[in-house]
């Protein structure tokens, strides 16, 4: 059953020095749970039988880290009225709230920021929905569309909150099955001025773009060595203008 909340599965500190703080924290958050299965925020960023979060590769990030999963019932199989993602985005930020101060470096992963060309965020919601479930009713599909069209204009209002840290969008580079791409790169964009925001194509599907085989495959590195680099600029960097 899912225990909705932000559970920590791994820390490289607490092991050896049980009273000191990790000084870096991981947030991982998964996105729509289709098949309605407890184990789908552990599944969102594991490959085979390996959850490479839980297995950084000695001083992969530079710093001590607590890698962190969020967890929330992200189900359309339940029912529309499940889908509440601005409930759950603000459930997030107290969590967060509660565990640290302070957030510098925003990686998403094949997100649908925008619609693109031809659909709203709503619309590529409902187009997953439509090839992963088994004739899902239109009162849910226009539910999806709804609430993550709402959730949209809910992150254009809150545009300030970007301001105070960087963000890298890794992007899918391969078609998902007969679906295509699921989120171009104009999407996967929050169109953020200056050099806040980095945009980076992956050599995955919008299905295995988080999942790696192991910390120490090429893909995992790019992305390790990515956030590495982006946390120490983000760490630099003067916010307080």
């Amino acid at each position: 059953m899912i225990q909705p909340g932000l559970k920590v599965i791994f820390d490289s500190v607490y092991d050896d020095h049980p009273h000191r703080v990790a000084e870096l924290d991981v947030v991982a958050v998964h996105g729509l749970n289709f098949k309605n299965t407890d184990e789908h925020a552990r599944k969102t960023w594991t490959m085979g039988d390996k959850l490479w979060l839980n297995d950084f590769p000695p001083g992969a990030l530079s710093r001590p880290i607590r890698v962190m999963m969020f967890e929330y019932n992200s189900s359309p199989a339940v029912g529309a009225a499940a889908i509440k993602l601005d409930d759950h985005a603000k459930n997030l930020l107290q969590w967060l709230n509660l565990r640290r101060k302070t957030t510098r470096l925003l990686v998403f992963f094949a997100t649908p920021h925008q619609g693109g060309n031809y659909a709203t965020v709503g619309d590529i919601v409902a187009k997953i929905v439509r090839k992963r479930m088994v004739k899902p009713s239109n009162d849910l599909l226009e539910a999806l569309k709804k609430n993550s069209n709402e959730a949209t204009k809910r992150s254009e209002q809150s545009r300030h909150v970007y301001e105070k840290c960087l963000v890298v969008n890794f992007c899918e580079g391969y078609e998902y099955g007969k679906m295509g791409i699921i989120v171009d790169k104009k999407s996967a964009t929050l169109n953020l001025q200056g050099t806040c925001e980095k945009q980076i194509l992956m050599h995955a599907d919008h299905s295995t773009i988080c999942k790696f085989e192991s910390a120490n495959s090429l893909a995992c590195e790019l992305v390790l060595s990515t956030i590495k680099e982006e946390v120490e600029r983000a760490l630099k960097m003067d916010w307080t203008g």
